[in-house]
């Protein structure tokens, strides 16, 4: 059974139902409706001189009118079921006046019993306190009984007739339902039902009679999308009931924020609450991570506020290429910051290892390198025969070997020998020229 519908019954209580005519019962305030049935209750009178009786209840479906349960009790001595009282969803306990019986040597016993019974009418338990009681009180799911007419809660039981106390100050996550017998006030407004779903802090009564009880009631909003503490690597969307901020910025329960960094979200109520959660989002970072290690140049994306590279700004999607160890700092709102080492090794362009180089070679070396016992960096060209060992260094230690040759490259073929018929057309050209001037002579 829904809360919600129990409290409904336990107000209906305050009228109670006419009971069914029957020549047994002597007794009791009448009947209980509750989830669809009615619980009457009393006593069954056994003798009248002496008077003794039994207390006595009956449980009949509302809708067909057939008899679900009936019980009877006798301790031994003249018992009346005076009080009804909903202990749980599917509990319910009937408060007894004792009285012993006239003539008897306990005539002069007066003490009051609580019986419990499921909802279909099985007995559960027993309990008693000495004395008759001058008021009955039933909220929040515990019988509340008071010997006097101070009307104080001087016994307090909950449904496993386990003797408690009543809380004076509950907290509540979402949503505050409470069930009672009588009226009911909210910060001194009168309420129909008790059920509170805004975060705030209240003052809740109840009344029956002479007696009040009073508490203070937190309740904390349910808050869907974070969690207190963590961390996300996207954005959020938050739904929560209240007036909600983030970073003391007006926050609308439901829609999505994606602003990287370290956040504050605060939840206000009524009556001055308020309660706040943390959280974090991360900052994309693409194509660099801890550990991270290329020969190449890397190029970093990012939607983070600000990035450095070893305390030196950096531009997102800028080329980076300085060879050697870094540390990138990503920073975001509210102090967030986060480092990712990684790493550029040296390389060498335009030789291969093995290679074989006739005159001259060409090489570029991003980095630190030693070459023939002399350090080399940037571009440099090797024109001298000989076979050669370039050593890049990375952290001062050898990191890689590129061995190569230079061979000198062979003399250039006379022209005569790579055009021959070019020569014998000047020896023909030349005979030819010596024939003409004698003959003219």
């Amino acid at each position: 059974m829904h809360i919600g519908y129990l409290v409904f019954c336990l107000m209906a209580i305050a009228t109670p139902v006419a009971r069914t005519a029957s020549p047994a019962i002597d007794a009791g305030p009448g009947g209980v409706l509750w989830d669809g049935r009615l619980y009457e209750y009393g006593r069954s009178v056994k003798t009248t001189e002496p008077f003794d009786g039994d207390a006595w209840f009956r449980i009949t479906d509302a809708t067909t009118g057939s008899t679900v349960a009936t019980y009877a009790y006798d301790g031994g001595n003249d018992e009346t079921f005076i009080y009804f009282a909903i202990l749980a969803a599917d509990v319910f306990a009937l408060v007894t006046e004792t009285r012993g019986i006239a003539g008897s040597g306990g005539s002069s016993l007066r003490k009051t019993e609580i019986l419990t019974f499921t909802q279909d009418g099985i007995f559960l338990d027993r309990a008693g306190v000495p004395g008759l009681m001058a008021g009955y009180n039933n909220h929040g799911h515990l019988l509340v009984l008071s010997e006097d007419t101070e009307y104080r809660a001087d016994h307090v039981f909950d449904a496993a007739l386990v003797k408690t106390t009543l809380p004076t100050e509950f907290t509540v996550e979402g949503t505050f339902d409470y069930p009672y017998r009588g009226f009911a006030t909210i910060d001194g407004a009168t309420v129909e039902r008790v059920s509170i779903e805004g975060p705030g802090i209240y003052e809740l009564t109840v009344s029956d009679g002479e007696y009040v009880y009073r508490a203070v009631v937190t309740v904390d909003p349910s808050v869907q999308g974070i969690v207190d503490g963590a961390g996300y690597d996207a954005g959020v969307t938050i739904v929560a009931r209240g007036t909600l901020s983030i970073d003391g910025d007006p926050y609308a329960s439901g829609d999505s924020y994606a602003v990287p960094g370290h956040h504050v979200l605060t939840v206000r109520g009524e009556n001055g609450y308020e309660k706040s959660w943390s959280f974090t989002i991360h900052p994309y970072v693409a194509n660099v991570a801890d550990g991270f290690r290329t020969a190449d140049a890397v190029r970093i994306f990012s939607d983070a506020a600000a990035l450095t590279i070893d305390g030196e700004a950096y531009r997102a999607g800028d080329p980076y290429h300085v060879p050697g160890r870094h540390v990138l700092e990503v920073l975001a709102a509210n102090g967030y910051l986060r480092t990712i080492e990684f790493a550029i090794l040296p390389s060498a362009a335009g030789v291969e290892d093995g290679a074989v180089y006739q005159g001259t070679v060409s090489i570029v070396v991003n980095g630190t390198a030693v070459l023939g016992g002399i350090g080399v960096t940037g571009t440099f060209t090797v024109t001298d025969p000989g076979s050669y060992d370039l050593v890049l260094y990375f952290d001062g230690e050898p990191y890689r070997t590129v061995s190569f040759t230079v061979v000198a490259a062979p003399a250039p073929t006379p022209w005569w020998e790579l055009f021959p018929v070019v020569e014998v057309l000047s020896g023909a050209c030349a005979v030819v020229g010596l024939f003409l001037i004698f003959r003219k002579k």
